[in-house]
């Protein structure tokens, strides 16, 4: 009968030993790490991951109030939630991907942009720009292409009216 504590001893040395070598649990996130959060593009693209003043890359953002991009070279919104109007105006090149927003979209781009993957609230407004491409966005409201606005893209889904080179992107 004394047989069987030995191996459970041994057994429990065992556990104790490999428990002891086990890997430390990962550290958590710094606070720097979080997600931007704002009330006006200058706040949120200060903390931008965009590396250069007049670049404002924003990753899972969120703002509740009206966003002004106004003077980037870059503006991209990858994610986030937005509850204000956002305008992005002037910028060389935007891309807006897999973003929400509850109010109205206006992208007036210098060169490029690429909308996709994201919920407009309200309408969407193209501007300036040679070129815009639009997949699969759902708009509640009005799409609106610009005179001269290039509109390419498919699989968008619009509540309201579609204007310009935006026709051809809807359905």
């Amino acid at each position: 009968m004394r047989r069987f504590p030995r191996p459970l001893l041994v057994l429990a040395v065992l556990g104790v030993a490999v428990t002891g070598c086990a890997p430390a649990a990962a550290p958590a996130p710094s606070a720097s790490a979080a997600a931007p959060q704002g009330t006006d593009a200058e706040t949120l693209c200060a903390a931008s991951t965009g590396g250069e003043d007049d670049v404002c890359v924003l990753e899972d953002a969120t703002a509740t109030d009206a966003l002004d991009f106004d003077g980037y070279r870059v503006v991209k919104l990858i994610g986030g939630r937005f509850a204000g109007p956002v305008e992005i105006r002037g910028a060389e090149q935007i891309v807006v991907t897999g973003a929400s927003f509850s109010d109205d979209l206006t992208v007036d781009a210098t060169g490029g942009a690429v909308v996709k993957l994201s919920s407009i609230g309200g309408a969407l407004s193209v501007e300036g720009g040679h070129g815009v491409t639009l997949v699969q966005n759902t708009v509640s409201g009005d799409l609106l292409c610009a005179d001269g606005v290039q509109a390419n893209g498919d699989g968008n889904a619009v509540g309201g009216d579609t204007t310009g080179t935006c026709t051809r992107v809807v359905g």
